[in-house]
């Protein structure tokens, strides 16, 4: 035993040192299948998830994207194991929680847009007071934001009605004139962004607080829009 030791013990130590840290510091394998978190079908954060669902699957990863109701809906899910990954709203960690949620980085700007229907004064969030206004469903994260920044001009959800239509829904039911507002959040490439804004019976607010709320706000930017940069037919 003795020469076995002399001869195998040395190498035999520092076999097992290796192990160990390799089990301490080598990060593991990747996954190969993980769950994302999604958004609403159609939306931006479906189509984002579909992208990279597709980038993984050439990689070998299966991926499973689920529908959700947005942002809230995505980052409960990953709170609760029920997803690996999520597209979410930026911010929205701070005013719900995390849970040891990690943000990867940030993907793209995503505006918010309050519109109006036309010959109503909506020069700032206060002209929303006691108006019917789309501000997203329970679980999106346009709904957070919109009432986290109505609370802050004084607009608390007993002087406005708040209608849960997000998106498209939202936009068509601005055109009908059935709300008076709506506060959105998608790219400006949308289709019914781009329809919105060419609409003449529809008008879209330069928030004067705009400023403010982004030096408030960390994940917050102000990002001008020069007119006739979507559509220089509707100015």
């Amino acid at each position: 035993m003795k020469r076995f030791l002399r001869f195998y013990g040395a190498p035999m130590v520092i076999v097992v040192l290796g192990l160990v840290v390799a089990f301490l510091f080598m990060a593991p394998a990747p996954p190969k299948r993980v769950t994302i978190a999604g958004g609403a079908s159609g939306g931006a954060y479906a189509a984002t998830a579909e992208n990279y669902a597709r980038a993984l699957r050439d990689e070998g990863v299966a991926v499973d994207v689920q529908t959700t109701n947005g942002s809230v809906d995505n980052l409960n899910r990953v709170k609760s194991r029920q997803a690996d990954i999520a597209i979410v709203q930026t911010g929205l960690a701070a005013d719900v929680g995390s849970n040891g949620a990690q943000s990867l980085g940030a993907v793209f700007y995503e505006p918010l847009w309050v519109f109006a229907r036309a010959g109503r004064t909506a020069e700032q969030l206060q002209d929303l007071a006691g108006l019917r206004v789309a501000i997203g469903p329970e679980g999106s994260g346009v709904r957070v934001l919109a009432s986290l920044l109505l609370s802050e001009v004084g607009v608390t959800e007993d002087r406005y009605t708040a209608v849960p239509l997000a998106g498209q829904a939202a936009a068509e039911a601005l055109q009908r004139g059935e709300i008076d507002a709506a506060m959105v959040v998608s790219g400006p490439t949308t289709a019914w962004i781009a329809a919105l804004i060419a609409d003449r019976n529809v008008q879209l607010m330069s928030m004067r607080e705009a400023h403010a709320l982004a030096r408030r706000h960390p994940y917050l930017d102000e990002v001008p829009l020069y007119r006739g940069v979507i559509d220089l037919a509707a100015i």
